[in-house]
């Protein structure tokens, strides 16, 4: 055979073996990923010692806190007492809260540890919207993602806060990452880490589990009804053994099935007040955010806490069936208000002095005018709509309940990629409308193209 090319139709039978993962690494590391990993590498520097800067703790961030070094004491899953387990709050965060603490101790400060690992798990955040980016549509959209998230304010104020925000926003992202690996290949594989990763997200916080049956909607004509049950199995399997050791702990703790906590009637209550964010009205005396968990639940007894709930949700069904008696047009212009707060200014970036806050709110609303671009120029491509389905979804469950800004922020990453989308289609728009009104411009494009 002459060197050089092979002859057309000649096929090499010959299997190599696979490299080993240090040869992938040494490879990524020389080729295109390099100066991704150097971007990443200077944004986490430029986070860890932002993340110095200490914000005052919030009432939620002081609850998690107190869960997690009273793990740490008894082993048992405690809001209150050290020896009264509880499940009011979801477990993902006291946990990854309670494994900081005891890896790097308690001193200087544990908080300190937590922002640190914070600021770590943001950029991770950020390499997988950049795989997101090249699976959606190419390197260069990853590229942009990063970019706009390396930038975004809100995405680096928010590792100073004890919340489920930085935690939850990382395992959301790789959740919609691995669903549309399993949109493009179904295997199971790929259907099996779709559940472990489920679980792991509702662990945390609960609310995003129905979007869990969209990946699998979205393959009905891709695979054969068969293989997609099996799929389908694998998938509900995963999630139900990784839920498992929570639902057999509750329902031994509680004496009933409690799949996620037993604070799930305080959103849905909270959302009933129509003066919620203002002074509160004459016969809106009582509201949750008026009195502190703790001193409600004092006794030994876990069981209090399902009563408390059940009392949450017989005053928030009431109250929700008189306003639709008495001032339907209210409630309705209430959610509507929640449906506005969805898409308000970065919640996180309050630390900002008050006019840039104003200027980061403008860019904000820019991103999400560009974003709603990228998402109308792809409705048609399956993998786009799932992610457009998960924010519709996860916009609509928070408006029916309790919405604050903060919690849309789990949502930003993605729209930071249908963003960088829209920027490089009006960007293209632009380039082209340009070159054909002016000749000699489109001369020299292909001149020295």
């Amino acid at each position: 055979m002459r060197h050089g090319r092979p002859p057309v139709g000649w096929t090499d039978t010959v299997k190599r073996r696979p490299a080993c993962w240090k040869r992938r690494l040494t490879a990524s590391l020389r080729g295109p990923e390099l100066p991704l990993l150097i971007m990443l590498l200077v944004v986490l520097v430029f986070r860890l010692l932002w993340s110095l800067q200490a914000q005052a703790m919030t009432p939620d961030g002081e609850q998690y806190d107190r869960m997690a070094h009273l793990f740490l004491q008894s082993g048992t899953i405690a809001f209150n007492k050290v020896h009264v387990p509880s499940a009011f709050y979801s477990p993902g965060y006291p946990l990854f809260l309670a494994a900081v603490y005891a890896v790097f101790g308690a001193n200087p400060s544990p908080l300190v540890a937590v922002r640190m690992a914070q600021a770590l798990l943001s950029v991770v955040t950020l390499f997988v919207i950049f795989r997101i980016g090249v699976r959606l549509h190419s390197r260069t959209l990853g590229w942009m993602a990063v970019f706009l998230g390396a930038l975004y304010p809100a995405l680096t104020f928010a590792n100073q806060f004890i919340l489920t925000e930085v935690l939850f926003t990382f395992l959301l992202c790789l959740l919609v990452l691995v669903g549309l690996r399993l949109i493009d290949a179904p295997s199971k594989k790929e259907a099996l880490l779709f559940g472990v990763v489920l679980a792991a997200c509702c662990h945390v916080r609960p609310t995003i589990l129905l979007w869990g049956f969209v990946p699998f909607l979205f393959l009905l004509r891709q695979v054969p009804l068969r293989r997609l049950a099996l799929l389908s199995v694998v998938g509900l399997a995963a999630f139900v053994l990784v839920m498992s050791p929570w639902w057999v702990r509750n329902a031994v703790v509680f004496d009933r099935f409690v799949p996620f906590n037993t604070s799930s009637a305080n959103p849905l209550l909270t959302g009933t007040y129509t003066m919620f964010g203002q002074s509160l009205a004459p016969n809106e005396i009582y509201a949750p955010w008026t009195w502190s968990p703790e001193e409600r639940l004092t006794k030994d007894d876990p069981k209090e806490e399902l009563a408390l709930n059940d009392e949450w949700r017989r005053q928030a069904l009431e109250r929700l069936e008189q306003q639709l008696r008495t001032e339907p047009g209210k409630v309705v212009w209430l959610r509507l208000v929640a449906l506005g707060n969805a898409f308000g200014g970065p919640d996180m970036s309050w630390v900002l002095p008050e006019r840039l806050q104003a200027g980061v709110n403008v860019i904000h609303r820019l991103l999400l005018l560009f974003a709603a671009v990228g998402f109308a120029l792809n409705l048609r491509d399956r993998k786009w709509a799932s992610i457009l389905a998960l924010v519709v979804y996860y916009v609509g469950a928070h408006v029916v309940i309790l919405m604050l800004t903060r919690y849309m922020f789990p949502l930003m990453p993605l729209v930071l990629v249908a963003s960088g989308y829209g920027l490089m289609a009006v960007g293209g728009e632009i380039r082209r409308v340009w070159t054909e009104r002016w000749p000699f411009r489109r001369w020299a494009a292909g001149r020295y193209a």
